[in-house]
């Protein structure tokens, strides 16, 4: 006779090993790219926008289109560039992903940060800026709220 708990252990693997059941399959494109940039940022520290020169930018993007007919993507990129001043790290991510819904309704979560590293006695700057959108079928803003911080980093 098999035990109770190993019965449940058995059906739950096999549940979470069995395929899901969809009306249509779920597809995904990934692209990435790398290309030669202007980098710039602000330096919360002088309170200047600053220059980094030309540097590289990496960005990867991932589309999916889900079996109802919803895209959601995702992507990140990060830009490096070297002035005789510093350097300039940008990156952001679209952390959320950001969703179309096939019933109209768009929500984004993103991520932005700009770190200036410097070359000399000055302090270097971080900026650190959080996102969350929400947009309902309407095109009305439900939500959408901005979280930043910002560092002088001795």
């Amino acid at each position: 006779m098999t035990s109770l708990p190993r019965a449940l252990a058995v059906l739950t693997v096999a549940c979470l090993g069995a395929p899901a059941v969809a009306d249509a399959q779920a597809t995904s494109e990934v692209t990435v790219t790398h290309e030669r940039t202007v980098v710039g940022g602000f330096d919360v520290c002088s309170g200047e926008e600053v220059f980094g020169g030309t540097g590289q930018l990496t960005s990867v993007e991932r589309v999916t289109t889900d079996a109802s007919g919803g895209v959601h993507t995702a992507s990140i990129g990060t830009a490096v560039g070297v002035s005789p001043d510093g350097v300039i790290i940008n990156h952001q991510a679209d952390a959320g992903p950001t969703n179309f819904t096939s019933n109209g309704t768009i929500t984004s979560t993103d991520a932005i940060q700009v770190l200036v590293i410097s070359r000399g006695a000055e302090d270097d700057s971080l900026l650190h800026i959080n996102t969350h959108s929400t947009v309902d079928a309407d095109g009305n803003v439900v939500s959408n709220p901005v979280n930043a911080r910002e560092a002088c980093l001795g």
